[in-house]
């Protein structure tokens, strides 16, 4: 037999791409490298083997830009590539090898192949495959435990179709020259594959001299060889003869698919980072526009502000009473901004013309008519300037203040005239919320920023009607994970969203405005509310009061907790409704237990003091309940362990919990409250006292925190409007939410209620049914805003659309850590899912963490959550 001459030789490898290549393969998740692969690195070429990975193409060819001979250690060390990289940039072989031990890593294998003609596969459905030319191979020694410490020996096809003979040297690399000569691997003949010549894989033994791998085209499975022996170096090989994979259109499918996915998904990233460029541009030059014009303004305007008095303020005057009393005195057009900017600033210059006082308003004197001085400190004591908003027109000339005549003043002016001249004084409507003109944008007045309101705001069109929100909050509450800001689960702001950050337009645009007031009255005829504005504690000076006109009014006013006029529930219970009455109840709590701890407290005290009863088995009842339950269980008794076994949770309700809920869960919810220390008491409350809660039965409940969740009803509010009433007390309404009685006047969330005449049973107050009624009154307004133009007074005969049709989703309850209840059903009666335990309570975190308001609630709801659970709940007490 001819052999051929093997000449030993060795390759340097570079440590530092060694280093490289495994800090950026650590680095990155399996994703994220098998998408780098699949997107940018299709032509390099991989062998099939036990734990191949698309990751190795792109961390080598993350280190073929470092050097032209590389090494790359993959996933877990358990292969090593080495790769040839040619100038011309093309690839011609690499084959990943290794072994990994039981514990640790030994020794690593290396290896080229670099001469016999073999077709290896790319990535598959990718690239068509490429013939590598193999010249070398390099053997190490693995299997150190061994003490014959056998070597691994590899054998190719030969372009002559002959064998490379047995290796039996190591840590060498063999280069073949000579042509045409060969040598059989060993002498067992009768052991050859009949079709190649070659030794199958199930000639030898493990416990045979030769530890050899024969690899045989034959016992390739679709285009690969699985070799899985015990204690031995394990791999699959890519058929030499083999030019395409099995199930190679799957892969081109699943490539096609990720190639698209990924593609819409970058465009729809660009898209919106351009967007959000886009708006941020047209945010900051209509920005840069208002500054301009109120420099220009203040500017030029300022100049002649009190020289050319009469011609720029021909339609209006000052109005002012200035009572004996000297207590008040009413401006009869209040200033806005600008104007006040440019009043203060214009004082000195006006002084030195013998206009008016330096420190002085000019009012009209009375009774005897004359103009005279009124110093600032006074006004500003008496309530006018403090007061002054929007700029009107001052009716003035070249030597003083002349009173305008009524029959001159416009429509606004004269009625605001009669209202201060009147001896009840209804407010006066603020200048730019008079009446709209025809051609102009129809104002829309929304009264209230609860679920309805918000929704409807979020849904509303600013380019189609100017809005004004009156309420006496100016945010949204996520109600139904108020409970868990009680005990500190959830920071309040987590479940607080501005509403200027709902509808934008409340606080940029020109002639949208939100007012932190309430709403005394409506005049439907006149198209007018009536509003006062929320007294505040600290500051000298009464409510003021003011009208807006309206041409849509949409009232979202809410609902009042239902006390059933028993007596005392106002003065000693606590509410769960807002934001403060969740800070109330959370320092009431705190409170309680640090007083607890005290010195001189007795038992019975303590006992008062510590016990927290919930009157009311609805879904916020019995979440407040298990919220506080799963706090004493998990935090209390770890942090004020002299009072844990004082403290105790009652739960009251004349019925059974959770009536709304299938028989199933109530009896699950039940149970679990019961395991969790409350104690569920059936009673009707007769009373409540100071310290001590009368039950009908005459048995009496001592508390040192009570909180009242026995559902809603209409407000004072609601009940003095003279509108029609639907069953329950609330504003009746239509198909399509208008109040039908009167004109341009709709209602909708816990204040509204379907009449009778319509057929539809009134819906309940939760969160869901106002935001329906919410988005479905945007979507109608803006349609009837696109069917008018925008224009006021042109909507008279439009098309309403479909009338509102409510479908219950379902309803979800919490009862504790890690429990939760989720009743699919769509009414009561009908059937369902139903389901309770821990996945009703993944389902319900995951359901309203979607459902808060904004992205920057869930990312506050999420990180609190976490913070919770990491670090427990926060017991401090602030205020």
């Amino acid at each position: 037999m001819r052999s051929r001459r093997l000449v030993p030789s060795s390759i340097p490898i570079s440590r530092a791409a060694l280093l490289v290549a495994h800090v950026l393969l650590c680095s990155l998740p399996g994703n994220t490298k098998r998408l780098f692969v699949a997107l940018f690195f299709p032509r390099f070429l991989a062998l099939r083997h036990c734990s191949y990975s698309p990751a190795n193409s792109f961390v080598l060819a993350c280190v073929l830009s470092m050097s032209s001979w590389s090494a790359v250690f993959p996933d877990e060390l358990e292969r090593i590539c080495l790769v040839r990289l040619k100038p011309e940039a093309q690839v011609y072989a690499f084959v990943i090898v290794g072994y990994r031990e039981e514990r640790e890593i030994r020794r690593l294998m290396w290896m080229i192949l670099v001469g016999d003609r073999i077709r290896i596969r790319v990535v598959p459905g990718i690239v068509s495959s490429k013939s590598v030319i193999l010249s070398s191979i390099k053997i190490f020694t693995t299997h150190e435990w061994m003490p014959t410490k056998p070597t691994i020996y590899f054998h190719c096809q030969g372009a002559n179709e002959t064998i490379l003979p047995d290796v039996k040297e190591k840590d060498f690399l063999y280069i073949f020259s000579g042509e045409e000569s060969w040598q059989p691997l060993t002498e067992l003949p009768e052991k050859k594959c009949r079709r190649c010549g070659l030794y199958e894989h199930n000639t030898l033994k493990s416990d045979d001299v030769f530890d050899e791998w024969e690899l045989c085209p034959s016992n390739f499975v679709h285009g690969k060889y699985v070799r899985l022996k015990r204690n031995e170096f394990n791999a699959t090989f890519v058929c030499p003869q083999c030019t395409a994979f099995g199930g190679m259109t799957t892969w081109k499918r699943r490539q096609t698919v990720l190639l698209v996915v990924v593609s819409i998904f970058a465009a729809a990233v660009m898209a919106a980072g351009v967007a959000a460029v886009y708006k941020y541009w047209r945010k900051r030059k209509r920005e840069q526009d208002q500054a301009r014009f109120l420099k220009l303004f203040e500017e030029g305007f300022c100049a002649f502000f009190f020289d050319g008095l009469t011609a720029f303020l021909s339609a209006s005057s000052i109005c002012c009473e200035v009572r004996t009393s000297k207590r008040c005195v009413c401006c009869s057009m209040a200033l806005s901004r600008i104007a006040k900017a440019a009043f203060s600033r214009s004082q000195g210059r006006i002084a030195t013309e013998n206009c008016v006082h330096p420190m002085g308003l000019l009012r009209r004197g009375l009774p005897t008519g004359q103009p005279y001085h009124a110093l600032l400190p006074s006004v500003t004591a008496s309530n006018g300037f403090s007061r002054i908003g929007r700029a009107d027109v001052f009716g003035v000339e070249s030597r003083g203040i002349s009173h305008t005549p009524s029959r001159e003043y416009p429509p606004s002016a004269q009625a605001i005239e009669d209202d201060l001249y009147a001896e009840a004084d209804d407010g006066a409507r603020l200048p730019g919320l008079e009446p709209t003109k025809p051609g102009q944008k129809p104002r829309v007045v929304v009264l209230g920023t609860g679920w309805a309101a918000c929704r409807f705001l979020k849904g509303l069109d600013a380019k189609l009607y100017d809005i004004v929100c009156i309420s006496p909050r100016n945010h949204m509450v996520f109600t139904p994970l108020l409970a868990s800001t009680c005990v500190g689960t959830l920071e309040f702001r987590s479940v607080a969203e501005p509403v200027s950050r709902i509808q934008s337009a409340l606080a940029g645009a020109p002639d949208s405005y939100f007012y932190l007031a309430n709403c005394t009255g409506i005049d439907t005829d006149k198209h007018e509310v009536h509003c006062e504005s929320v007294p505040s504690t600290g500051l000298a000076y009464d409510p003021y009061r003011f009208k807006v006109a309206y041409d849509k009014l949409v009232i979202a006013a809410g609902a009042d907790p239902l006390t059933f006029g028993i007596k005392g529930v106002q003065e000693h219970a606590m509410f769960l409704r807002e934001v403060h009455h969740a800070q109330e109840i959370r320092r009431k709590l705190l409170l309680n237990l640090m007083l607890s701890e005290s010195p001189g407290i007795s038992e019975e005290e303590k006992k008062r003091l510590l016990h927290c009863v919930v009157i009311g088995g609805g879904p916020t009842g019995v979440e407040f309940s298990g919220e506080l339950s799963d706090f004493i269980m998990r935090d209390v008794r770890q942090r004020y362990s002299h009072v844990k076994d004082h403290i105790q949770v009652t739960l009251i309700e004349a019925n059974e919990i959770l009536s709304s809920f299938d028989v199933g869960l109530r009896q699950y919810a039940t149970n679990h409250l019961t395991k969790s220390g409350v104690r569920l008491v059936r009673g009707v409350v007769k009373e409540v006292l100071p310290e001590k809660i009368l039950l009908s039965d005459g048995s009496c409940v001592p508390y040192g925190l009570l909180v009242w969740s026995t559902g809603v009803g209409p407000s004072k509010f609601v009940k003095s409007l003279d509108l029609p009433k639907s069953p329950g007390g609330r504003i009746g309404v239509d198909e399509w939410l208008r109040v039908p009685s009167v004109e341009d006047v709709f209602a909708l969330g816990d204040c509204a209620g379907f009449l009778e005449h319509t057929g539809k049973p009134v819906l309940p107050a939760l969160a869901q049914v106002a935001e329906r009624e919410g988005k479905y009154l945007a979507n109608l307004f803006d349609e009837i805003g696109k069917q008018n133009g925008g224009k006021a007074h042109c909507a008279r005969n439009v098309t309403l659309g479909d009338p509102f049709v409510y479908r219950h989703l379902g309803s979800m309850a919490s009862v504790g850590r890690y429990k939760a209840l989720v009743d699919l059903r769509q009414s009561k009666d009908a059937s369902g899912i139903s389901m309770a335990g821990f996945i009703s309570w993944f389902i319900w975190r995951s359901a309203y963490l979607t459902r808060v308001v904004s992205w920057r609630n869930r990312f506050y709801v999420a990180v609190n959550w976490a913070t919770t659970l990491v670090f427990g709940r926060d017991n401090s007490r602030i205020g």
